[in-house]
């Protein structure tokens, strides 16, 4: 009850929607992960964000932002997501591109600081097929156990956050 209040909260304030969703399975993954077997933040790309591959610990949270690098929207999107992980040590960020990367400097440069920042930001048209945005720029927040929120539009992090993180604790 209290998730769909905060569901409402924020269509209500923002400009943006939102909605509780529930994240594909993993190719090849015959069932859905059970709560004692964490699913992978990043499925397409296992231990590249703060997974075991790389010696750091793999992220109770991830935050996947997609957008369209030509959008008016994007450079705001990116750079909201970018202080998200700032402030939130447990949260892996990566960013897909829904299209090819525009060729001019503006529309690229949010998208350059976030890679030079360590956040992972690429094309994969696979990745955005199976998470479906119903628009861009598309925000998706999970947990390893599938708890999850997904908006459009330039919705406020924060409210996500308390969101997943309160049925995370469930």
């Amino acid at each position: 009850m209290l998730r769909a209040a905060l569901i409402a909260a924020l269509v209500v304030v923002t400009p943006a929607s939102a909605d509780l969703w529930t994240p594909p399975p993993p190719l090849g993954s015959p069932s859905p992960p059970t709560p004692d077997t964490p699913a992978s933040p990043n499925p397409d790309r296992r231990g590249l964000e703060g997974g075991p591959r790389d010696g750091r610990p793999e992220r109770a949270f991830t935050l996947t932002v997609v957008v369209d690098p030509a959008c008016a929207e994007t450079p705001a999107v990116v750079q909201d997501a970018l202080a998200f992980a700032r402030t939130h040590a447990d949260v892996a960020v990566r960013i897909l591109l829904a299209t090819r990367p525009a060729r001019s400097h503006e529309g690229m440069r949010p998208l350059v600081v976030a890679a030079e920042t360590g956040v992972t930001v690429t094309r994969a048209p696979g990745a955005v097929r199976r998470l479906a945005p119903p628009a861009l720029p598309a925000v998706y927040l999970e947990d390893r156990r599938g708890h999850a929120a997904r908006a459009t539009g330039r919705p406020p992090l924060e409210t996500l956050w308390r969101v997943v993180s309160r049925g995370a604790g469930s």
